[in-house]
């Protein structure tokens, strides 16, 4: 157990990674308004708005999605960022969630459009 919490205790990056997404989605969540700001638009709609790039990688539709990529980045950061170091790591994730989504908004050039049909985050629903 102590060797578990010392390796999890080397990967800092995956674990701020982490609940920088539980945050978001909990901002998302509580505040309508959020995640238009956040979400990707489509290339045709980005305008100047490039940060999208990056911060579209932090959103997730439900709570399944962000367990799914909770469990995926413990897993990598539990397997990598301690080989790798934490700086090297986050430089390959940073990379890798701008590359899929300049990816994802050129497929999808209208986002908005292909992504209406996804619900969005329901854990403060009873709050309205």
């Amino acid at each position: 157990m102590r060797d578990l919490l010392g390796r999890i205790a080397k990967m800092p990056v995956s674990i701020a990674v982490i609940l920088v997404w539980i945050a978001i989605w909990i901002l998302v969540s509580c505040n309508k308004n959020a995640l238009p700001q956040l979400e990707g638009k489509g290339i045709s709609q980005i305008g100047n708005q490039n940060y999208r790039f990056f911060t579209a990688g932090l959103t997730h539709t439900n709570a399944i999605h962000l367990l799914a990529n909770v469990c995926a980045m413990f897993w990598i950061g539990f397997l990598y960022e301690h080989r790798i170091g934490s700086i090297r790591f986050l430089i390959i994730a940073v990379i890798c969630a701008v590359l899929s989504q300049v990816l994802f908004l050129s497929i999808y050039r209208n986002a908005a459009e292909a992504l209406a049909d996804l619900s969005t985050p329901m854990l403060c629903a009873d709050l309205d």
